[in-house]
């Protein structure tokens, strides 16, 4: 599952390093995929979490852009509290960001980074980076496919037996959060 105030939260540390706190919304998306990518190398699991997916040329968290797009209700004081996305192509950080008290230091250190690594990037550039040099996504064109985190732990180094620890931890968590969100 979707942790939102902490997805809100990554791209809000991001949105505020920008230029007049403004970002196309691939380059934000794809520095959320890279920083969730280097997450599960780094911890061993995503920061936020959510369902990956990868379509023709880009890599998407299918639950974060629906938050972009204002496809679904937000939650009270997260996404819409945040980030604007009343700016066509762009998303605008609304908020300044005093306390990000969803992330780690070691979070915080992963997403500063990811950010020194592909923040100078436009948005094309880094769009074009993610689809040659994540090997996760080899072979992944055209329609949504569903990618696997047992793929992305074997992508970022894992050795199979890892990556497939790596991947049941992943889900044994996403499921308790499900059994916590129901109640």
């Amino acid at each position: 599952m979707l942790n939102e105030r902490k997805v809100v939260q990554m791209a809000a540390f991001f949105l505020d390093r920008s230029p007049q706190r403004t970002m196309p919304r691939v380059k934000l998306m794809g520095l959320l995929y890279l920083s969730e990518r280097e997450a599960v190398r780094v911890f061993g699991r995503p920061m936020a979490g959510g369902r990956l997916v990868s379509m023709l040329r880009d890599q998407i968290l299918s639950q974060t852009i629906n938050l972009m797009n204002g496809n679904v209700e937000f939650r009270p004081g997260c996404w819409d509290a945040w980030i604007s996305n009343k700016d066509g192509p762009s998303l605008r950080l609304s908020l300044q960001p005093d306390v990000l008290d969803e992330l780690s230091p070691a979070e915080i250190n992963l997403l500063n980074t990811v950010w020194k690594q592909f923040g100078g990037m436009g948005q094309w550039e880094m769009r074009d980076w993610i689809s040659v040099n994540c090997a996760e996504l080899d072979g992944q064109h055209g329609s949504p496919i569903s990618m696997n985190f047992e793929d992305l732990a074997r992508a970022v180094g894992y050795d199979e037996n890892t990556a497939r620890e790596v991947a049941t931890q992943i889900q044994e968590e996403q499921e308790i959060d499900k059994i916590f969100a129901a109640l």
